[in-house]
C-alpha cells in the first residue's frame, strides 16, 4: 500500500471540456472556477510479492447468496436553491476484467481478489491552465479469508477543493461531509451442465464454444455506502485505522474460475465498479435533508450499468 498513498495526487488524465466555469471552493471559502473536470477510478493490482506473501487463500462460496437488486432508488431530495449550493454529487464507472486470480494454476481454491487498492479522483482544470486533483480517496479491500467475502476500507482522503459551497465567514462551515457509495457488478463464465471445465494444466482439451460450453452468470456482489464526516479542504487524512469501511461484498462462486488458464494469465471475471460521491456542508443544510440527500439515488451511470448487464443469473 505504501506505493499508493504517497502518490495520492496523480498525474493528470485527459479532460473533458463538456462543462465550463465549474465552481470549486478553497479552504478559506473563496471560490475558484474550473473549465472542466473528470471523475476517474483507478484499479491498483497486487504485485507478485503481495501474492506470495498472502497469509491465506480465499475459499470461494459454492453459490452467490442473496443477490442485490439492480434497481435504483429514485427518491428526490427537496432542497431549496440556496441549500443546493451546499451540496454536490458526482459519479464514475469503470469496466474491468480479471476480478480474480489463481495463485496455483491447477487449484481453483487458490483464487485471490485481484485488487490491491482503488483510487477515486476528481480532477479539475482550473481557469488559467492550472491542473489539480480536487479530491482523492483510496480504498483497500479487507478480505475475510476462507469465507469468500470482503469489504472496502477507506485508507486515505485528500481534498484540494470542495465542490459543495464552503462558508466564507465564521469558524463553522469550513468542512464537508462525504457520502461514498460503491456498487460492484460482476459477470463470469461457468461450464454448461455436462461439459468438462478443463483439461491438463487448466486448459480445455477441446475448447468449447461459448454457446455450448459455457453459460454467462451475472450478479451484484455488493452495493454499500458510508459517510466520512468533517473533511476540511486542503488537508490529508490518513484513515487506515479510523474504521471507515463498507458493508461486506461477496465474491463469485468457485465455478467462476473454470475459464482461468495460461492464456488469460489465470484470471477470471469481468466487473463494473460504480462510485458515487456526495458532498454536503452541514452548516448549510439541516440534518434531515442531509440524511435524505445521502440516501437518495442520483447517478445516471447506474442506469447505464444496468442496461448493459444481462439479467442476473440464477
Amino acid at each position: 500500500m505504501n506505493k499508493v498513498v504517497p502518490g495520492i495526487i496523480l498525474p493528470f488524465f485527459l479532460y473533458s471540456s463538456a462543462f465550463a466555469q465549474l465552481v470549486n471552493y478553497q479552504p478559506n471559502g473563496k471560490s475558484v472556477t474550473a473549465d472542466s473536470e473528470r471523475i476517474s477510478i483507478v484499479i491498483y493490482r497486487p504485485d507478485s510479492t503481495s501474492f506470495r506473501a498472502a497469509s491465506a487463500n480465499i475459499a470461494l462460496p459454492g453459490v452467490v447468496g442473496s443477490l442485490v437488486s439492480l434497481g435504483l432508488n429514485l427518491v428526490k431530495t427537496a432542497l431549496t436553491n440556496q441549500e443546493e449550493k451546499y451540496t454536490a454529487s458526482y459519479s464514475a464507472a469503470l469496466s474491468e476484467r480479471a476480478l480474480l486470480r489463481l495463485q496455483n494454476a491447477n487449484n481453483p481454491n487458490t483464487a485471490q481478489l485481484n485488487i490491491d487498492s482503488i483510487g477515486i479522483y476528481r480532477l479539475v482544470a482550473l481557469t488559467g491552465g492550472k491542473k489539480d486533483t480536487a479530491l482523492a480517496i483510496i480504498l483497500q479491500p479487507e478480505v475475510e479469508h476462507f469465507s469468500g467475502v470482503f469489504r472496502l476500507k477507506v485508507v486515505a482522503v485528500q481534498t484540494r477543493f470542495a465542490k459543495a459551497k464552503i462558508r466564507r465567514i465564521g469558524t463553522g462551515g469550513k468542512s464537508i461531509d462525504l457520502n461514498l457509495s460503491v456498487k460492484l457488478d460482476a459477470l463470469w463464465q461457468e461450464p454448461a451442465t455436462g461439459v468438462p471445465a478443463s483439461g491438463t494444466n487448466g486448459k480445455s482439451d477441446s475448447a468449447p464454444t461459448p454457446r455450448s460450453g459455457y453459460t454467462i452468470k451475472t450478479a451484484t456482489l455488493g452495493d454499500a455506502s458510508l459517510v466520512i464526516a468533517g473533511i476540511r479542504p486542503g488537508r490529508f487524512y490518513e484513515l487506515r485505522t479510523a474504521g471507515y469501511a463498507t458493508n461486506w461484498f461477496q465474491l463469485p462462486p468457485q465455478m467462476a474460475m473454470a475459464s482461468a488458464n495460461q492464456d488469460n494469465h489465470y484470471t477470471a471475471g469481468y466487473y463494473n465498479l460504480t462510485v458515487t460521491i456526495k458532498e454536503v456542508n452541514p452548516c448549510g443544510v439541516n440534518s434531515k435533508k442531509i440524511a435524505d440527500f445521502f440516501s437518495s439515488g442520483s447517478s445516471d451511470i447506474l442506469t447505464a450499468v444496468k442496461s448493459i448487464l444481462p439479467q442476473t443469473g440464477k
